[in-house]
């Protein structure tokens, strides 16, 4: 193969991770908020992500609502952020706590559901926690 200026798939990949690892360092409040706006999407994205991959991965069961959990923690947080003017680490743990408690209740919920089953009430939970969020 000639020596030119191609990389291969593996030196792409290879210097995608390296500069992957220096994103951390990087100001991006520097380059405007819309930049932060995509970089905090992007890594919430990526959070939930996981936890569903883990989550599948770990059971086999297609869990179609387990971001319920993430949106009743965000909205605890917000609602006592910027209502009550709590402290932040406070606010964070009762946020954890809370999303917590709510997944323990689905979980009682759900301990006898399999399949299609599960994948149903699991959205079924979903849908209505975002009911009760936007009717607050």
């Amino acid at each position: 193969m000639p020596a030119d200026d191609h990389f291969s798939v593996d030196g792409k990949l290879c210097l995608l991770l390296a500069l992957s690892l220096l994103l951390p360092w990087v100001p991006l409040g520097a380059a405007g908020p819309g930049v932060m706006r995509v970089a905090t999407l992007t890594l919430i994205y990526m959070l939930l992500v996981q936890g569903l991959n883990f989550q599948y991965g770990a059971t086999g069961l297609p869990d179609l609502g387990y971001v319920a959990f993430f949106a009743v923690g965000a909205y605890t947080a917000g609602f006592l952020l910027s209502v009550c003017h709590w402290n932040f680490w406070l606010v964070l743990l009762l946020a954890l706590l809370h999303g917590g408690l709510w997944g323990g209740v689905r979980g009682g919920m759900s301990l006898r559901l399999a399949g299609y089953g599960f994948a149903a009430f699991s959205f079924a939970f979903a849908v209505l926690v975002l009911l009760v969020i936007n009717n607050e």
